[in-house]
């Protein structure tokens, strides 16, 4: 959408960071559904042994939805996403307003770009997609759950983006001077996943510890992952031309499937990745918790692309020229391959000296989280959460770092909670997550939601899920009928008679 509106000479430079903060490709976490003891099935991604505190015998997610994205790269205007139900067909940049000396379009909306602060700025973005299907989680006897779950996931992310690479930096300010890029690198990826989940609890002297894992079957549609390795020092010139001295990089993509502008997915490659889960209870009374602890390691895994697939490496050891303009001839992503040979030919003098196969591996945004969560009052809870990125490898997804506390109100048929986070250790926000029955909304950036100011992120996700109507037990009515302040010992029925003695 926004790359219509650029100026055909810098969509060479520009295209992998626009289609970063603006492609249909982690919603943030979506805490309120992960965290809440009715989470059911849903929860299971988060923490494959949260399935065991359930007070269900069984949950049934039917669909799922969540969208996230955050940058620092560029914004909209006085914009909200409530807004986009109304959105014009047709944007502005402000930069070409102001060259132009014209007002703000009143049947438009208007994208600007943030400038560089410092020489030592970066730019961020991070685009995350996920669509959970039809999912089961079913208890097999007190002990025991198992379950599966589909999801389709999308994620674009780039860290350490060289301020030097911002629009107005670029366009307005290096034109005819030296500048110098310093390493940094993006990779995105659309796959879909299968999971099994298999948990087992056992007693502990004040309570329960459960431990779960997931396995997951990958499938991959589409990839991207581009890096430069090392810092290398530009020059660009009058005609169109830049100078680029020594240095180095590293491109895999697949080839697109689109149809226009119309997407059709086809499987490039498959994988394998695990899930693994701990969570530990304290019980203040029979059947109920005062404290419980989790523990997960997220993502552990990897898809490996062979089919429309290519590995690229260019290397520089002397001053070599990039010509804009003829990369202006590509109108569409779907000759990827062609502007690869056409990089090649300028950077290396030969259009296939670059490529160096035809499959490559991209892995999943592996993640540490833990999770604690504190029964108040029979109803009300306290939840603090965190969730790591762990950057293991150059070729991965990265994942947004989330630390947050949750408060909220939950029973049988209603739920509220405020999710305050932090992300990425820099930008607090609050949220918003309701539940009414069988249906979950909610968002992490309520901000972003109901308010207008300069729109550079947002968050919200939806969730229609189905259980049972009633609990399937006087346990699991009693496991949520409320909290005790002390525990109470142990009893056992003698006969028919309805005395009941402690057991030590």
């Amino acid at each position: 959408m926004i790359l219509k509106i650029l100026p055909m000479t810098r969509r060479a430079i520009l295209v992998a960071t626009i289609f970063l903060i603006t492609g249909y490709t982690h919603a943030q976490e979506q805490l309120g559904i992960r965290t809440s003891n009715y989470g059911g099935v849903n929860a299971l991604t988060l923490n494959p042994a949260a399935g065991l505190t359930s007070p269900f015998r069984w949950d049934v997610n039917l669909v799922e939805f969540g969208q996230f994205f955050d940058n620092n790269y560029l914004f909209i205007e006085n914009f909200r996403l409530l807004d986009v139900l109304n959105l014009p067909s047709k944007g502005a940049l402000r930069p070409e307003l102001e060259r132009k000396d014209l007002p703000t379009p009143p049947d438009r909306f208007v994208v600007d770009f943030y400038r560089s602060t410092g020489a030592d700025f970066t730019f961020r973005g991070d685009v995350f997609t996920q669509v959970l299907g039809p999912s089961l989680m079913l208890k097999l006897g007190d002990a025991t759950t198992v379950g599966f779950y589909t999801r389709v996931r999308g994620s674009v992310s780039t860290r350490r983006l060289p301020g030097i690479l911002g629009y107005y930096e670029f366009t307005q300010e290096l034109y005819d001077s030296s500048f110098t890029v310093q390493a940094f690198k993006l990779s995105g990826m659309a796959w879909s996943e299968l999971g099994l989940n298999y948990a087992r609890t056992g007693e502990t002297d004040n309570g329960q510890i459960s431990i779960g894992g997931t396995l997951k079957w990958l499938q991959g549609y589409e990839a991207g992952f581009g890096s430069m390795e090392q810092p290398m020092r530009f020059r660009e010139i009058p005609g169109g031309r830049l100078l680029g001295e020594q240095g180095s990089t590293q491109h895999f993509f697949t080839i697109p499937s689109l149809n226009g502008w119309e997407w059709q997915p086809k499987r490039k490659g498959s994988g394998l990745a695990v899930d693994l889960g701990l969570v530990y209870t304290i019980s203040e009374a029979e059947d109920t918790y005062r404290w419980r602890f989790g523990f997960s390691l997220l993502d552990v895994g990897a898809v490996h692309f062979t089919k429309q697939a290519e590995r690229h490496r260019v290397v520089v050891t002397d001053s070599t020229s990039l010509f804009f303009r003829e990369f202006e001839q590509f109108k569409n992503v779907e000759q990827l391959d062609s502007i690869a040979r056409l990089f090649s030919r300028q950077t290396m003098k030969d259009p296939y000296a670059s490529l160096q196969g035809r499959s490559f591996s991209i892995w999943l945004p592996a993640a540490f989280s833990a999770q604690a969560d504190f029964a108040v009052t029979p109803s009300f809870f306290l939840n603090a959460s965190l969730v790591q990125g762990i950057p293991f490898t150059k070729n991965m997804l990265r994942r947004s770092s989330v630390a947050a506390l949750t408060p909220r109100f939950e029973n049988r048929w209603l739920e509220a909670a405020l999710p305050i986070t932090l992300l990425n250790w820099q930008r607090v926000r609050t949220g918003l997550a309701a539940r009414l029955a069988f249906f979950w909304f909610g968002t992490e950036d309520l901000g972003s939601v109901f308010g207008r100011s300069d729109f550079d992120s947002t968050d919200f996700y939806f969730a229609i899920k189905v259980n049972p109507f009633q609990f399937n037990s006087k346990k699991e009515e009693k496991q949520r009928s409320g909290w005790k302040g002390h525990r109470q010992p142990k009893t056992k029925s003698v006969g028919r008679s309805k005395v009941r003695c402690p057991n030590f």
